[in-house]
């Protein structure tokens, strides 16, 4: 369950970084009419960084989703073992009624393939669940980075920052420079308990 909150933690700065990448490139194109110089480095730059581990460790609304996230996977997980011990215990009631003689060669072979029939489907039913559940981790990523982008863009028109980094890609970064616990109390504030299902 870590790995899985580690990769999604990962997709979800690399999609940070895109779409900041992208902001910049659209913004930038857009004024672009001469080639310009870099500005030299002002004492007056405003620059913050945000944890973003931590914030969605605390972000509410992204621990609801994943919690639901990982009930429905061990549902399916649950059902599947359970289908699974189910078609096993029957080949085995099977192959010990043929080993007595209660059943025919016939019977037995016939019952066998539809035993493994009904295996094949009980795996196919997973594969589906399994790409469900994919898409619902989509879903998820997508939801937390348009909410994260956001609220730093609407907290960012008040404070007027040039730069909002993430933590990860700092070797160092004031920690009075770190709006993490601001954007968590804002983001939680905005979470609507309907929207959380």
């Amino acid at each position: 369950m870590n790995n899985n909150k580690t990769s999604l933690i990962i997709s979800i700065l690399a999609i940070l970084v895109a779409l900041v990448a992208i902001i910049f490139a659209v913004s930038g194109s857009k004024k672009k009419t001469q080639p310009t110089t870099a500005k030299p480095v002002s004492s007056n730059l405003n620059v913050a960084y945000v944890n973003v581990d931590t914030l969605l460790n605390h972000y509410d609304l992204y621990n609801t989703l994943m919690i639901n996230y990982y009930n429905k996977q061990n549902k399916y997980e649950k059902q599947l073992q359970s289908k699974l011990n189910s078609i096993q215990q029957q080949a085995l009631t099977l192959q010990d009624n043929y080993k007595k003689g209660l059943i025919t060669s016939l019977t037995y072979q016939q019952k066998m393939q539809k035993l493994q029939v009904e295996q094949q489907n009980v795996q196919q039913w997973y594969q589906q669940k399994s790409q469900e559940l994919a898409q619902d981790q989509q879903i998820i990523m997508m939801r937390v980075t348009d909410s994260v982008m956001n609220t730093i863009n609407r907290f960012n028109k008040d404070k007027k920052y040039h730069l909002i980094l993430n933590k990860s890609a700092l070797l160092y970064g004031d920690p009075g420079m770190d709006i993490t616990d601001t954007l968590i109390e804002i983001m939680n504030a905005q979470v609507n308990p309907t929207e959380e299902k």
